[in-house]
């Protein structure tokens, strides 16, 4: 409380001393206005003159060739079926192979390197514009028919397009996608 009095009369006395004095007047002079310039005071600059070089006639900036990125997709032949495919099965943990024969003859193995692995259908495929249909003599006699596209030489989608026996048509469409073995695998 003692400090809080002594703030409020330092205050009172800086208040009081303030309103005392009178305000001192400041001299106020005329304004000054600079002289105008002159020719001696005005500072030399480039005096060179801009010359034009005469040139060709101007020509049209050419329009850009766009090159594509990538190759389109080739079209489905029956060329580019013919030989061993393959995929890596997630569920169950193995590769998966379709060796189509240029006889019309096929193969499905899992597991291993082929032709090792498990035999899982052997018979006969089909290939109609972009329709496959795969038979198998034993286990699906009425086939299994799907559209198949090559997005590049040595990869292949499948769509399942209608089977009455789900030989393969699971595994395709759990994973439709298929590489071509090539000499290095």
């Amino acid at each position: 409380m003692k400090k809080f009095l002594a703030v409020v009369i330092v205050l009172s006395f800086v208040f009081i001393g303030c309103q005392a004095t009178a305000p001192t007047p400041i001299p106020t002079a005329p304004p000054t206005v600079p002289p105008a310039p002159t020719a001696t005071s005005i500072p030399p600059t480039n005096t060179a003159v801009p010359t034009l070089v005469p040139t060709d006639t101007p020509q049209p900036t050419p329009t850009p060739t766009i090159t594509p990125t990538k190759e389109p997709p080739p079209p489905v032949s029956r060329e580019l079926l013919v030989g061993n495919w393959y995929q890596f099965d997630l569920q169950a943990q193995g590769n998966n192979y379709l060796l189509f024969r240029e006889n019309g003859d096929f193969q499905g193995r899992h597991g291993g390197v082929f032709p090792g692995g498990q035999l899982v259908s052997e018979g006969t495929w089909k290939l109609e514009q972009d329709e496959l249909t795969i038979t198998d003599n034993k286990d699906c006699p009425d086939g299994e028919f799907y559209r198949i596209k090559f997005t590049t030489k040595t990869h292949l989608y499948f769509t399942v397009l209608g089977t009455t026996c789900n030989n393969f048509a699971e595994g395709f469409n759990r994973q439709r996608n298929w590489d071509r073995v090539t000499d290095t695998q």
